[in-house]
């Protein structure tokens, strides 16, 4: 019959739990970050690509946001599909027809100046 000594568990050293977590994160971190270039740099989600987000969980990389049609849902996951470190894509992203993301103030902006830019060469 073995010892009591051999079947021992170590002991826990608390500073390895945490930076194995902090491990964890920074992994997950490392893939989210490198789907979403994989998305930036995809040509039809130039200017789109902050449409989705990627979240990484248990191996699993999820791609939620909203697009707007089921052709740029499939060529997000496609995208994505073959990222190292990753068992599975779930695909989130809602269908929703036209999609207008947010402008900022600048561009606002802009296309007011634009717009101004043209109404006065309409009334020379």
């Amino acid at each position: 019959m073995p010892d009591a000594a051999t079947n021992a568990l170590p002991p826990i050293n608390i500073l390895t739990i945490r930076n194995h977590g902090k491990h964890n994160l920074d992994v997950s971190a490392d893939i989210e970050q490198r789907a979403m270039r994989l998305l930036d740099a995809h040509p039809h989600f130039r200017g789109r690509s902050r449409l989705v987000r990627c979240m990484i969980s248990n191996q699993r990389l999820y791609l939620i946001g909203k697009v707007p049609s089921y052709y740029l849902k499939q060529l997000a996951q496609e995208a994505v599909r073959e990222l190292k470190d990753v068992d599975e894509v779930v695909n989130k992203i809602e269908v929703v027809g036209s999609v207008v993301p947010e402008l900022s103030e600048s561009d606002r902006h802009s296309i007011q100046e634009s717009r101004e830019h043209v109404n006065r060469i309409k009334a020379r």
